[in-house]
């Protein structure tokens, strides 16, 4: 198990029960994984938050509210989209991740 930086994987690949080839997502599977993904929504909701905020006390700089929501999600994806190309092995399906737990107990 490796990753693009050489540690302990975050995510990994989740197949399609119907074809097998076929990947059909990323799934955290420890802490620092789920970590990762509360931290994207936490970012997301944020940048929405404070983006309806401008718009909704302020409607004559409209536009910042939009640049604010804009901007705020697209870092916040950004970070999620670089974390789960860093730190995921697509060597390891979700199935034989969890079957290596079970092996050790």
């Amino acid at each position: 198990m490796s990753t693009r930086d050489g540690g302990e994987p975050w995510f990994v690949a989740r197949m399609s029960a119907y074809n097998p080839t076929r990947r059909r997502g990323i799934v955290p599977i420890n802490r620092a994984g789920w970590m990762a993904l509360a931290a994207f929504m936490i970012g997301e909701f944020a940048a929405l938050i404070l983006g309806a905020a401008i718009i909704v006390t302020m409607p004559e700089i409209m536009l910042v509210g939009i640049v604010v929501i804009v901007a705020g999600v697209t870092l916040s994806m950004l970070y999620l989209f670089t974390t789960i190309r860093t730190h995921t092995d697509y060597a390891l399906t979700e199935e034989t991740w969890r079957a290596q737990q079970a092996r050790r107990g």
